[in-house]
């Protein structure tokens, strides 16, 4: 949604939340090898295809970034190689364990949430609701909510915990953005 604000020059493109689209991606790549290593095919394919949006977005960004600072995109974007390379290596040459990569997955998934939080955070200070998009919120508690079943049914609380929690940080997100609409 703020990438359809930044095309409608509504919106600076510096204002676009990057660091939740950077965790997003990064989780969404651990729970890709995740579910490469338990062989999870259906898991597998979704979580590509979201990384892959993710990856998207991050080049869209870049590619508006391009027109400020060259040097700095050039950079970012072998950031974004070297640490998809290395996240790969980690969790499959060396980790190449299902219960340290589904522990791995837990903790990028709980950093993904804690920068959601700063976010909410940031526009709770700055009382601008403008920080926030009302979509993000129904979005991460329907993927929450998803994976918080998939816990349930698998007997894993290593998905079933922090999905819950990204309920909970999706239902703050929504109260947030309903008390600054209200404020302004």
């Amino acid at each position: 949604f703020s990438y359809i604000l930044v095309f409608l020059h509504k919106k600076n493109d510096e204002e676009i939340p990057l660091t939740v689209i950077v965790f997003g991606y990064i989780n969404n790549l651990v729970m890709y090898y995740y579910s490469e290593l338990i062989y999870h095919q259906y898991m597998q394919n979704v979580n590509n295809i979201n990384y892959i949006i993710y990856l998207i977005l991050i080049m869209i960004y870049l590619i508006y970034e391009f027109k400020d600072d060259k040097i700095d995109t050039i950079l970012n974007f072998f950031i974004v190689i070297t640490v998809s390379w290395a996240i790969k290596k980690l969790l499959i040459d060396i980790f190449n364990d299902e219960d340290k990569v589904k522990y791995t997955s837990v903790l990028s998934t709980f950093s993904l949430y804690i920068v959601i939080l700063e976010l909410i955070i940031r526009a709770f200070k700055e009382k601008n609701k403008n920080i926030l998009n009302i979509l993000t919120p129904f979005c991460l508690v329907a993927t929450c909510v998803c994976h918080a079943i998939y816990g349930l049914i698998y007997e894993e609380s290593a998905f079933f915990i922090p999905n819950i929690f990204g309920v909970v940080i999706g239902c703050i997100y929504v109260g947030v953005w309903l008390y600054l609409k209200r404020k302004s």
